[in-house]
């Protein structure tokens, strides 16, 4: 029996750094006590504070026997630090697989549990400069390799979980990995006493570093789901430090005085944890009803979007059931019109009034059919290198038979123009809506201006009214579905309130822009450019 060590300053490392470990396992295993993760947590910080607690046990032991129990008794802790860490990163990651491994583990850590206390393991002393620790034998040189592997087999897990994370639990992970890195591969530098190598007590510190990386973990990116940590950390550390006074007290006077200040010290504790927790509560009420909102929220958007495509469908398929019947009226209307002279002077302006309901019928059928194809994204559109002006001359012609009737004058104006990219046919479209439209809602003898004009590469083409205009407080709705401006200018007119949303968005599909602008009482134009063909 010989006097072995003396407490010094850096025999206090373990000891300091198995109370923040332990602190923190503690902790986080009483949020959710029965959780497999959170035991398993607490297991691992509890078998490294016996290996801290039993290092700084060793370090201050005053006999060769004592600091050999001691020695064996951080074995009890060191035999189980690789198959709780293990284990806790399965059940972490979920990993449902490697049952076999877990329980061979667990096995080894019983086997080595019960040899680490014969001499076959460890046995005799090794004192140097900062410490003292026993001597490794045989089976110790075996033990090793299952600590070490099962180490390296839990970051493997928890990487591949980290390259596999996205958002806070990529965040969590890393910190984790990080945390549980310096702790699991700068701590087994304590075994290189036991081979006859001295190290420094500052590798007991490395419990520090793993505590505060894996609580910033769980404070800023909830990691293992805990909202709130380091008031209780804080909390417990200093009620411990006042009560390691009260142990110091050197009178009664003294006794009394720390015993006061450790009573006011743990009241303040509670008070301000329970006011935590009341606050970590209701942000977790706001939060609740935040989810509710944005799932509530969802769901209702996802019904308005199934609506909206049953409608679709509905338009859709109304609009191609009418196309037959609206054929087979136009149809029996032209062999009526072929037999025009048999029919009756007072039943001719019926036929006429019936053959105008046919062409708007038609165009509204048309009309749908174009929204339901852009509300579906089958609109096709083909651009070529085009002449306008054939186009636009063509239009005009057609469209001069209805301008005459109401003593309308069209008039064309081509200051320069060169060839554009579009599409013949949608092209025809929007100059048919709106020289039709600067007809229909024109004042009777007034005019229309067709304007084409070469501008910074694009061709512009205008068609100007001398009409009602459009009411300054309905302009921003123009190109909306179904719409149509209220006034002098609609009365009696006949439409869909879908001719400008279809020109606006063929413009638009062959690379082009649409404008317009209205003053009432002085009427309205429109405006369209298109590229120039290269």
């Amino acid at each position: 029996m010989s006097l072995t060590s003396a407490l010094t300053l850096y025999s206090w490392f373990p000891l300091v750094s198995a109370l923040f470990v332990y602190t923190l396992g503690f902790f986080v295993w009483i949020k959710k006590p029965r959780d497999p993760v959170f035991i398993l947590f607490f297991l691992y910080t509890f078998v490294i504070s016996v290996w801290l607690f039993g290092t700084f046990k060793l370090f201050s032991a005053q006999t060769d026997e004592l600091a050999i129990f001691w020695d064996r008794f951080i074995y009890l802790g060191v035999t189980f630090i690789p198959i709780f860490l293990y284990h806790f990163g399965l059940m972490y990651g979920n990993v449902k697989t490697q049952k076999g491994i877990l329980y061979l583990g667990y096995w080894l850590a019983f086997f080595f549990l019960f040899v680490s206390q014969t001499d076959f393991f460890v046995k005799d002393l090794f004192r140097y400069s900062w410490g003292v620790h026993t001597r490794a034998q045989i089976l110790h040189h075996f033990f090793l390799p299952y600590f070490f592997s099962y180490f390296i087999l839990y970051f493997i897990n928890l990487y591949r979980q980290y390259r596999a994370s996205i958002g806070e639990r990529k965040q969590q992970v890393k910190y984790l990995l990080v945390g549980f890195f310096i702790l699991d591969f700068i701590g087994p530098l304590a075994f290189l006493p036991a081979y006859g190598i001295s190290v420094y007590p500052v590798i007991f510190l490395s419990a520090l570093p793993f505590v505060v990386l894996v609580a910033y973990a769980m404070v800023k990116y909830h990691a293992l789901d805990v909202k709130i940590l380091s008031a209780e950390v804080f909390s417990a550390l200093v009620t411990i430090l006042f009560l390691a006074e009260l142990f110091l007290s050197l009178s009664a006077v003294e006794l009394f005085m720390r015993s006061v200040a450790l009573g006011l010290v743990v009241l303040f504790v509670v008070m301000m944890l329970r006011s935590v927790h009341g606050e970590v509560k209701k942000r977790e009420k706001i939060e609740q009803l935040h989810s509710a909102l944005k799932q509530s929220s969802k769901r209702e958007l996802e019904k308005a979007n199934e609506v909206l495509k049953l409608k679709d469908e509905f338009v859709f398929i109304a609009a191609h059931e009418l196309k037959a019947p609206v054929f087979a009226i136009k149809g029996f209307l032209e062999l009526v019109q072929g037999a025009k002279k048999k029919v009756p002077k007072e039943s001719q302006e019926f036929l006429g009034n019936i053959h105008d309901a046919s062409e708007h019928l038609n165009k509204l059928v048309n009309d749908l059919l174009a929204v339901a194809r852009e509300d579906a994204g089958t609109t096709k559109v083909e651009v070529t290198a085009m002449d306008v002006l054939p186009v636009v001359e063509e239009i005009i012609r057609e469209q001069s038979v209805l301008a005459w009737k109401r003593k309308i004058k069209i008039e064309l104006e081509t200051k320069n123009h060169d060839s554009v990219l579009a599409d013949k046919g949608k092209l025809t479209e929007v100059m048919t809506n709106l020289v039709s439209n600067a007809i229909k809602y024109n004042r009777d003898w007034g005019t229309i201006r067709v304007v084409l004009e070469k501008k910074s590469r694009r061709l512009f083409m205008s068609v100007a009214d001398s009409g009602h205009g459009i009411p300054k407080d309905q302009q921003a709705k123009i190109f909306g579905k179904f719409f149509r401006a209220s006034g002098k200018a609609t009365e009696g007119v006949l439409g869909t309130g879908l001719g400008l949303f279809i020109t606006k968005m063929l413009v638009e599909k062959m690379g082009g822009e649409i404008s317009f602008t209205s003053v009432e009482g002085k009427g309205t134009t429109f405006t369209f450019s298109l590229p120039f063909a290269k």
